[in-house]
């Protein structure tokens, strides 16, 4: 089984201290946007995901950006399985 995941979709992450380091530093104060909601959840596209994050991330970095190193997919990311043989 395949999983196509669009950059649109929308994705969650939980920020560690790290994390938010990047995005004050990549985003300004425009990180306002993507304020964590009342459970630490921050809610980003998938592109800017990679955008704000992708160039901070290596093999064996010490601290990562995300909590559990996870992002989350919920009923806002639209998941489409797909048989590569069709």
């Amino acid at each position: 089984m395949n999983v196509k995941l669009n950059l649109n979709d929308v994705v969650y992450v939980k920020l560690t201290r790290t994390g938010e380091e990047i995005l004050r530093s990549e985003c300004g104060d425009s990180s306002a946007a993507t304020e964590p909601d009342a459970d630490g959840v921050s809610k980003f596209q998938l592109h800017e995901l990679f955008t704000i994050f992708g160039p901070h991330m290596y093999v064996g970095m010490s601290s990562v950006p995300f909590k559990s190193n996870s992002i989350i997919l919920t009923g806002d990311s639209v998941l489409h399985l797909f048989d590569v043989d069709a």
